[in-house]
């Protein structure tokens, strides 16, 4: 059992938190160097701006990461994920497509079922990435998976001999 995806079970959450500190952060820094200066009015389009910042935000790179599964391991026929407390077998027969995406921000691995099970029809995961990686190469991890998904649909839909 190899784990083919990295970690992202904490660090999305670490990465809102820590957006929504500095926005925060910027929120006081201005309302202390205006206090003297503006108007009232102006503090409260601030207030307003920031906290409709604040949201718009957190629900953004929330619908980003919460796509994402915890952990993916090849078990060689099939494929173990993991997502908080639940675990679903993925045999590679059952994958229809296999699609990479590199962006700046990190690479993802979507896997299309042909019945959804508890995470649904799509899963989807960050797979390792070298560190010195072109943004448009393809990832060695997404290209076996999807020749050994190919493989695994033709033994299941030949006949038998």
């Amino acid at each position: 059992m190899k784990k083919i995806s990295i970690d992202t079970n904490g660090s999305p959450k670490v990465l809102r938190f820590a957006a929504q500190g500095a926005l925060v952060y910027a929120a006081v820094f201005t309302f202390a160097r205006w206090s003297g200066k503006g108007s009232a009015a102006d503090m409260t389009v601030l207030a307003v701006v920031v906290i409709v910042m604040s949201f718009v935000g957190y629900y953004y790179q929330r619908g980003l990461s919460d796509r994402l599964v915890d952990e993916v391991y090849d078990c060689d026929e099939y494929l173990l994920v993991r997502k908080g407390g639940a675990e679903q077998k993925v045999p590679l027969s059952s994958v229809i497509n296999v699609n990479y995406a590199a962006t700046r921000r990190w690479a993802i691995v979507s896997l299309l079922l042909e019945q959804p099970g508890p995470f649904g029809r799509e899963i989807e995961f960050v797979p390792p990435v070298p560190a010195f990686t072109m943004v448009n190469t393809p990832n060695a991890t997404a290209q076996d998976l999807t020749q050994r998904a190919v493989r695994a649909r033709a033994q299941r839909q030949a006949p038998p001999t």
